[in-house]
């Protein structure tokens, strides 16, 4: 948000206010003196020179613009007259004058051309001076009339001040509305000063938003017309709200030579309410730079200022200026007091948002000095009215705002836009029909194209493929070849031994179960070998059927004990009764079997496998865990990988590296995972887990061998 001087609008920089003269400018001779076009040649000399900043030339042609019109009866030269010095008590900053000069001529003269422009004169003079309802009443007359009469630039200018006087109520939605709308009116007529106001509000507005790029675009397109036209007053307005701008984005020094052009200007035509503004928002920038005394001296400069001409506002935004600076340095109970005087002025003024912001900063305050009960007084005060405030129609106007403001945009470069297109549109056409042509050429080779790459890149393909069958068959022949010549081998010497009869009965039997060791060894990995080279060829599908895990791991510890050739392993089953799994039992069977025979593997004579089933939810899991040697870290990252490296077991056994592989392969294929948790030198666990069935039978034992 912006200062609270600013956003509230005492125009301590925000937004600026219509008069809305009509400038009748008539080429006359000279005339009798007591006539209505010698009071018409007085009003517009007068009338220019307001704008020009010559104050009190202006006040004496006023007076005689007057006396000669209230003698010969000419309403209409009474009612521009009182416009007029409507106007020089504006530029002065006397709005309480200026609201008890016009009251009465406003009611006399509402059926002349100038009625509307005398209340909205009464209207701005409420408004500066923090009447806001008051002038909104006067403004709906002003309105009114406008439209009897349908005098839009009349119209244009009540709906600005109304959209200002909306503002600082703290109603966005019906503020930005009012000031599209005249913004509107103003480009349709082309009224150069309207359009300046309703940019220079619009950058204040955007400015409050945050929208840096829009709000100085729109501030420097009003600047750019205020000094075209060269008028005093809207000069200062733009000045205090570059200030504001400047402020807001953190540019100090560009803002306080804003705020000190806007001292000059008003100083040039004896304004005194502007340098009160300026010096307020001054004090604002030098708090957000941390120069505290600097800020303290302009508040109470402005505020004395303030008391001076009896500008309730200004005491009220100066009250809570300086209270900001004793919260800043730890000072809160002398801030409650200033803030509680800045909020009565505030309520009488009927400003909400004003209110709302300093019932927010009484709780914060009181909370400082431990006043827990005020503080939650203020701060359930704050929040109720909060709730009145009107921020979803503020989103909405804001959008609404956006929108109609790129729609004007658009129509500013239509013009230009249209004109190139017409130069443009026979090069394009020209243009396009080479286009398509070409796009044609283009469509047919790249299609081609893709046709070759397409058939190199699957010919690619196929000979990668082959390559890498080639790769594992040789691979394959060299391991199968290497695996079982030792055990066939050891079985041709056996043979020998026994024909020449070299053995006794003590050796021949140590030797057999060592040679039937090998065999096992020799059968099982012949197995895995053509397991693996069937499942690699696509050629094993599941079968799956409602399987009883438990009853199948007891059969196959059973089996495994049988052949484990001499080495004495205890087996434990803990299976439950209802670990029934949906699997196809054969590859179950190729699965556990190399499990069992790795667990036994790598324990030591008289070591412990354990086998496990158990279900959880819609899962049934089976474990196979051995208190071997255990895994590496680096080994488990490869260990279900084809080929993988495999240490020597505990009695010589060697592996293939294909059994953990198809353990993998195979339970994947049954809609199952298979992970590995392992301790080097302590234990070993292999985890399987299915989706689980129903089952009826009942396993449960435990054997050892």
């Amino acid at each position: 948000m912006l200062s609270l001087f600013v956003s509230l609008q005492f125009v301590f920089a925000g937004t600026i206010s219509l008069p809305i003269e009509e400038m009748d400018v008539l080429s006359i001779q000279e005339q009798d003196r007591s006539s209505p076009e010698n009071v018409l040649r007085l009003n517009d000399e007068a009338a220019d020179l307001i704008d020009a900043g010559e104050l009190d030339e202006a006040r004496e042609l006023i007076d005689e613009a007057l006396s000669i019109a209230e003698s010969i009866g000419d309403d209409e030269g009474k009612a521009y007259a009182y416009g007029n010095l409507g106007n020089y008590y504006s530029t002065k900053g006397y709005y309480s004058e200026m609201i008890n000069e016009l009251q009465r001529p406003f009611r006399e003269l509402s059926g002349t051309s100038r009625g509307a422009s005398l209340g909205n004169l009464i209207g701005i003079g409420h408004m500066y001076s923090g009447e806001y309802e008051a002038a909104l009443k006067v403004y709906a007359a002003a309105l009114e009339l406008a439209e009897e009469t349908d005098n839009r630039r009349m119209i244009a200018g009540i709906r600005q001040n109304m959209a200002s006087t909306y503002s600082n109520l703290g109603d966005a939605h019906q503020s930005i509305e009012n000031y599209l709308l005249s913004l509107e009116m103003a480009e349709e007529m082309e009224d150069s000063l309207t359009m300046a106001v309703a940019y220079e509000n619009l950058g204040y507005i955007n400015t409050d938003e945050r929208n840096e790029e829009l709000a100085e675009r729109y501030l420097t397109k009003a600047s750019e017309i205020t000094n075209a036209i060269g008028n005093v007053r809207y000069k200062m307005s733009v000045a205090l709200n570059f200030g504001v701008f400047y402020r807001t984005f953190d540019r100090y020094d560009e803002a306080l030579a804003s705020y000190r052009q806007a001292i000059e200007l008003a100083e040039e035509v004896g304004n005194p309410i502007v340098p009160i503004q300026a010096r307020y928002n001054m004090g604002n920038v030098y708090q957000d730079m941390g120069d505290y005394e600097q800020a303290r001296t302009y508040y109470e400069q402005s505020l004395q200022g303030s008391r001076e001409l009896g500008v309730d506002q200004g005491i009220m935004f100066n009250y809570s200026g300086l209270a900001d600076l004793h919260v800043l340095t730890d000072q809160h109970e002398e801030a409650i007091p200033l803030f509680l005087n800045s909020l009565e002025l505030a309520e009488k003024a009927e400003s909400r948002s004003m209110s709302a912001t300093l019932m927010q900063k009484l709780s914060t305050a009181y909370e400082a000095i431990g006043d827990t009960a005020q503080a939650y007084s203020y701060l359930k005060s704050y929040m109720e009215l909060r709730e009145e405030q009107y921020e979803t129609n503020r989103e909405e106007a804001l959008a609404r705002q956006e929108s109609l403001l790129n729609l004007r945009m658009e129509r500013e470069n239509r013009e230009l836009a249209e004109a190139t297109m017409a130069h443009q549109r026979n090069v394009i056409i020209a243009f396009v029909l080479l286009l398509i042509v070409t796009a044609l050429a283009l469509v047919g080779f790249i299609w081609l194209t893709r046709k070759e790459k397409r058939a190199n890149r699957l010919l690619a393909e196929k000979k990668r493929e082959l390559e890498e069958v080639n790769l594992e068959k040789d691979k394959i022949l060299s391991i199968l070849s290497h695996d079982l010549r030792k055990p066939l081998s050891q079985l041709q010497g056996v043979v020998f031994l026994i024909r020449e009869g070299a053995l006794n009965h003590e050796d021949l039997d140590q030797l057999l179960k060592q040679v039937d060791r090998q065999l096992n060894q020799g059968i099982t990995t012949l197995g895995n070998y053509l397991q693996w080279a069937q499942s690699q060829m696509e050629g094993i599908k599941p079968e799956l059927k409602s399987t009883d895990l438990s009853g199948l791991a007891s059969s196959l510890v059973d089996e495994v004990a049988d052949q484990m050739g001499g080495k004495s392993v205890e087996f434990i089953k803990e299976l439950s009764p209802d670990a029934g799994a949906l699997a196809d039992p054969d590859m179950m069977k190729v699965t556990l079997r190399n499990l069992l025979s790795n667990a036994v593997k790598y324990v030591d004579d008289g070591g412990r496998v354990t086998i496990k089933t158990e279900r959880y939810g819609d899962q049934t899991m089976i474990s196979v865990e051995d208190n071997g040697i255990g895994i590496s870290e680096d080994a488990q990252k490869e260990i279900f990988k084809s080929f993988s490296k495999t240490s020597v077991g505990t009695m010589g056994e060697v592996g293939t590296g294909l059994g953990l592989a198809i353990c993998k392969d195979f339970t994947e294929k049954q809609n199952g995972t298979i992970s590995c948790e392992s301790v080097p030198g302590e234990w070993t666990r292999f985890t399987i887990s299915l989706p689980a069935s129903q089952i009826r039978e009942r396993v449960t034992s435990s054997v050892s061998s």
